[in-house]
This record gives C-alpha cells, sequence and structure tokens, in this order.
C-alpha cells in the first residue's frame, strides 16, 4: 500500500472552502468554465477524489486511482459502478440520500476494496456540487489504514500488558504521581468486593480509602474516621515498608507500597491468612493429641517420651533411650548451645521456655520443632522435674522461608514493574492522546514493541518455574543455532552486522525443552547485537560435547560484573535499554538442564558466552 503525504484535515476543508467561494464569483451561465475549474483544482489535489452520480464516475484524479490500485485513470472511469470501491457490508445508501437532498452525515470512515481485493481504511468527506448543470457526489479519501492498524495494536498491547498484571497471583494497583488509579488486576479487586464499583481508573487513593470506610467495618477506624484516613494517608505518601491489614471478612493481607522513579506509586496486596492461623492450627493439633509430650526428671536424668514424640523423629515406640544425655545428642549442631542456654535460663532465672530448634530423625535427616515446657522447683527453688510438648513444624518454617522469598521476589517485581512497565505505558497514553496529530508512528510502534517483549520474557520466567523435562525430551542444538540465526538475520542485517552460525557436521543431541533452549540462545544472541558495533561479527558455535557458544565483538564484560548480570533486573550497560531479564532467562534455563553458563573475554576484544549442557546424548 502506497504511503502518500497528507494535508490535514483542517487544512483540506479550509482549501475546499476557499475554492467553492472562488467558484460562486465565476459567470454561473458559463457552465463549461466552471467544469474546467473544478478539473484543474481536483487534479492536483493530494486526496483521493471522486465525483460520481449514482455511482457513475464522473471523474477522478491520479491519487484515487493510486489509492485503489488501479494503474490509470481510464480504469476508474470504465467501472460500471464505484460501489466496487466501497466494502459491500457498509453501503449505507448515503449516496442516493445525498443526491435526493437528504440531510446525511458528510465525514465518516469506512473501509474500502482495492483492485486485488484487500481491504483498506479510509476516512471520507462526501457533499453534492454541480457538475454539467445537474447535482453529483465529490467524495474526498484518504488512506488511514496506517493509523487504524497502529491503533490495533496499540489495544492489543495493552490487553497483553493488562494479561500479564492479572496474572499475578498478588493483588496489584498504581496510582499515578497525582494519586489517582491508572491499573489494576482481577486479584486487587476481589478483595474489595465491596468497592468494586468505585475502583476504576481516576479515583484517588485518599477517595478509595473514605469509601473504603464507610462501606465495610474496619475496626481500627471506629469512631475515629477522620484520624485513621490521616494516618493511611501519611503511611501512604512515605511507606516504610510492609503491613499487615485484616479485611472484613476476616483474611489477613500484607500490604506493601514502593514510590515509583515517576513520583506513582504500586501497591501489591498478598494474602497471609494461612500464616496468620499457624498459630490456631497448632492449638487444635495440641488438643488432638498431635503433639509429642515428654517429662525430664532431672534428678535422675531420665526422660518420658510419648509416643507422638517418638514418631514425629521416626523412631518405634521403645526403641529410644529415654536418657536427657541421647536427647541433647539429637540437636542440630547450630542449635544445641542456643537450646541448652534456653533450658539454663528456664530452670535458674524461671525464663519462659519456648523454643525452635532442628532435631535428627532416625534417617539421619532434620526436623523443625517447636518445644514448650515448664519446671517445678522445690521449696528451696532447686529444678525437680521439666513437662512440656514438642510440634512438627517443618512445614511452617518451610512456608515461612518460601514466603520470604516471594516477598522478596515481590518487592523486585513490584518496583521494576512499575519502573519499566509504566514509563512507556505513559509515553503511550500520551501518545494516543495526541493520535489524530501523529505523522510518523515508528516512536509509538516502538514503545509497544518494548512492553510486549517485557511481559514476554517476564511469562518465560514463569513458564521456566514450571519446566520439567522428561527422559524422552531430546534437542539438536545444531538445530537451535540455526533456528534463532534465521529468526534474527532481518534484524543483524539492519544493524549492518554479520552473523556466522559455526558447528559439528552431525546432530548434536541433548536432553532439554527445545522451546526454552531456543530462547535462551536468542537471549545471548539478542545481547550480542546489541552490544555489537555497526559492521561487527556475532558467531554462534556448537560442538559435539553439547557446548554452544555465542560470541561477539563488542565492549565486552568486566570482570566484576560477570558473576551479576545473570540475577534478575540486572544490567552490565545501565545506560541502555532493556530490564535485564534476558540473562536471567538463560541462567535459568541453564540450571533447569543440569547445565552451566560462563563468560569470558573474546579475543581481540568483546565477550564469549559458554553454555555447556551435561547430559549430551553421544
Amino acid at each position: 500500500m502506497v504511503n502518500h503525504s497528507q494535508k490535514t484535515k483542517k487544512e483540506l476543508l479550509a482549501e475546499i472552502d476557499r475554492l467553492e467561494r472562488r467558484a460562486e464569483n465565476l459567470d454561473a451561465n458559463d457552465i463549461n468554465l466552471a467544469n474546467k475549474f473544478w478539473k484543474g483544482i481536483y487534479d492536483k489535489a493530494n486526496q483521493g477524489i471522486l465525483i460520481h452520480r449514482y455511482h457513475k464516475p464522473l471523474y477522478a484524479n491520479s491519487m484515487l486511482a493510486e489509492m485503489y490500485g488501479y494503474g490509470s485513470l481510464e480504469e476508474i472511469m470504465a467501472l460500471k459502478s464505484t460501489k466496487i470501491l466501497l466494502h459491500p457490508k457498509l453501503d449505507l445508501g448515503r449516496h442516493e440520500l445525498r443526491l435526493k437532498g437528504e440531510d446525511v452525515i458528510s465525514d465518516f470512515e469506512t473501509v474500502g476494496i482495492c483492485k486485488d481485493g484487500t481491504e483498506i481504511w479510509e476516512e471520507r468527506r462526501s457533499f453534492v456540487i454541480d457538475w454539467d448543470g445537474e447535482p453529483a457526489v465529490c467524495s474526498l479519501r484518504i488512506d488511514i489504514s496506517d493509523r487504524k492498524n497502529s491503533e490495533k495494536q496499540t489495544r492489543e498491547s495493552q490487553e497483553r500488558l493488562s494479561n500479564a498484571i492479572n496474572s499475578l497471583q498478588e493483588g496489584f494497583a498504581y496510582f499515578d504521581e497525582q494519586d489517582r488509579l491508572v491499573n489494576f488486576n482481577d486479584q486487587f479487586v476481589s478483595r474489595q468486593l465491596a468497592l468494586e464499583d468505585l475502583i476504576v481508573p481516576g479515583i484517588s487513593f485518599e477517595d478509595f480509602i473514605q469509601a473504603r470506610i464507610k462501606r465495610t467495618k474496619i475496626s481500627r477506624a471506629v469512631g475515629r474516621e477522620e484520624d485513621f484516613v490521616k494516618e493511611r494517608m501519611a503511611r501512604h505518601r512515605n511507606p516504610k515498608g510492609p503491613f499487615i491489614s485484616q479485611h472484613d471478612d476476616g483474611t489477613w493481607v500484607r500490604v506493601s507500597e514502593t514510590r515509583t522513579p515517576d513520583g506513582g506509586t504500586a501497591i501489591s496486596t498478598l494474602d497471609i491468612s494461612d500464616l496468620k492461623n499457624v498459630e490456631e492450627r497448632y492449638a487444635f493439633a495440641v488438643a488432638g493429641s498431635q503433639s509429642g509430650l515428654w517429662e525430664w526428671n532431672i534428678q535422675t536424668g531420665e526422660q518420658y517420651l510419648a509416643p507422638r514424640w517418638c514418631e514425629i523423629l521416626g523412631y518405634e515406640e521403645g526403641e529410644m533411650e529415654h536418657k536427657h544425655q541421647f536427647i541433647q545428642d539429637l540437636f542440630h549442631p547450630d542449635d544445641k548451645d542456643r537450646t541448652l542456654e534456653a533450658i539454663r535460663a528456664h530452670l535458674k532465672d524461671r525464663a519462659p521456655y519456648d523454643n525452635e530448634l532442628r532435631l535428627r530423625r532416625n534417617d539421619g535427616t532434620y526436623v523443625w520443632v517447636r518445644s514448650k515446657a515448664q519446671a517445678v522447683w522445690d521449696k528451696d527453688g532447686n529444678p525437680l522435674r521439666m513437662a512440656g510438648s514438642i510440634n512438627d513444624i517443618t512445614n511452617q518454617k518451610r512456608t515461612e522461608q518460601e514466603l520470604r522469598e516471594s516477598e522478596e521476589r515481590h518487592r523486585a517485581f513490584a518496583t521494576n514493574v512499575a519502573h519499566e512497565l509504566r514509563t512507556p505505558l505513559s509515553s503511550l497514553l500520551l501518545k494516543l492522546g495526541e493520535s489524530d496529530k501523529i505523522k510518523n508512528i515508528n516512536p509509538l510502534k516502538d514503545d509497544v514493541s518494548s512492553m510486549s517483549r517485557l511481559v514476554e520474557q517476564l511469562l518465560s520466567l514463569a513458564r521456566l518455574d514450571m519446566l520439567i523435562i522428561q527422559e524422552e525430551d531430546v534437542v539438536d542444538l545444531s538445530q537451535v543455532s540455526i533456528k534463532v540465526a534465521t529468526k534474527l538475520g532481518h534484524i543483524v542485517i539492519e544493524g549492518g552486522q554479520s552473523l556466522e552460525v559455526l558447528g559439528a557436521d552431525n546432530p548434536v543431541l541433548v536432553r532439554g525443552n527445545a522451546d526454552a533452549l531456543e530462547q535462551a540462545v536468542r537471549n545471548l544472541v539478542e545481547n550480542a547485537i546489541k552490544y555489537s558495533p555497526r559492521g561487527g561479527l556475532i558467531t554462534t558455535e556448537v560442538d559435539e560435547m553439547g557446548i554452544i557458544k555465542v560470541i561477539d565483538r563488542g565492549q565486552g564484560i568486566p570482570k566484576e560484573m560477570r558473576n551479576l548480570i545473570f540475577e534478575r533486573f540486572e544490567r552490565a550497560d545501565r545506560r541502555g535499554d532493556g530490564c535485564g531479564i534476558g540473562l536471567s532467562i538463560v541462567q535459568r534455563t541453564v540450571d533447569a538442564h543440569g547445565g552451566t553458563i560462563e563468560v569470558s573475554d573474546t579475543p581481540g576484544g568483546g565477550a564469549t558466552f559458554t553454555i555447556s549442557i551435561t547430559n549430551a546424548i553421544h
């Protein structure tokens, strides 16, 4: 499709008004002179112009023929009906109504049909003129297909961004620098169902809090609503770390707020009700005799161990020595001194004894237990007995560790997503507001491409968390290298660079996931393209031992950065674009395949990434 230089709509209408005034000054009786005047003007117009009466063409300019893909004006004028230029489903009979003097909309968008059958979006302005003494319809037409396609791509990008945010398990919301809601996901709404109708873009955070007080029961706000709002707004404007809040439905939520570089605030909410209910579950377990009871006779050293106590450590009843020294030998070396000191403090100073420690099981593994006990003393203050219980808290400890790791990932994610996604999104929204004035759409496409790439990388990370490699999964590294080179060849050419593929003559087979390995190699090659100069050579090399190298001749990577660049959101050069996820994906992929990746200097300058897959099939 040919892209023409076009006047703005305002300029076009002004020109037409000027021409109409000039036409009125012509001698009305000299119809031939008027026709020549109009034709001379229309022939020089840079919009497609068609004059027709009941769909029979009376005049067309060369721009119209070019717009619809016709080779000459004669082909247009030879059409039996100009209806062939309009999508059949969009023929609303406006042409006939205009000729009958009906009041019909003059400016509208519609879909036209080119000579080869392809569809184009066009903007039309149609009005009635006098042609050879009879009314005819003059239609000014502009091809707006590029703009329409760009709007479609923008909508699709926004939908992908929304889907990515909605895929998060945590609730997420973003308020801009004016503290008005810009974006949020379904999980955020699900935890505020009473406010569902108010959670819309544009609502201020303060209005949101005010509405929550009015519609839900917040025990901390009862009788002190204004003070509660002030306290909450102060925390919101100056966040100092996560805090825990209980919703009216009884759920416990950990709320994290982070200020973003553009002055906005990213909010995440994580349901921690399970963790808050640990104590209740523990009490229920004790009531159901799930605790391992024990008693220690301090005078004799004898201990009573209930069957459940033995079961927790994997022993059969009667299999263990009921001696205090034997039990001490089961303490984990890292916990022993601390535990003995806690016992001493309880017996001597009567400090409460409530301790968590690891005990060695019968199979040699360790189990986390919570040990609570109480001693009894004689009249002189000498301890006689100490009795208590242990409860297996291994799962709780694992949950706490996973929660801490999840929180760390979430904090890093929230901050970087707010920075990396919101900046291009803000630019995108600004440009959309000016879409009618945009002449060069390429910057907008670049913004959309950047967001799409980021979302795809985030999804790749999520897929790697679930990656399972089966015995029958076999990949040819040579083919992986060739596929990547094929897909990225056009980028290399556009950058004035070269890409060569070297390697074994025969297939190099490894056990692995083809898509994941291809993504990892692609990330390395894209990284090499990014940091290679114009005219530079990029090499992928595969050998039969399951090793694939990506070699560039760019600026190289400092040694002190080589262990950091594979961490999520880290970049060797922070002056460039990108968000530091690509190499993290490579590292995660290599780890999932039981392999290794190393970075070294390329002789003469540059960086060489070497992936070794240890499960190669020879």
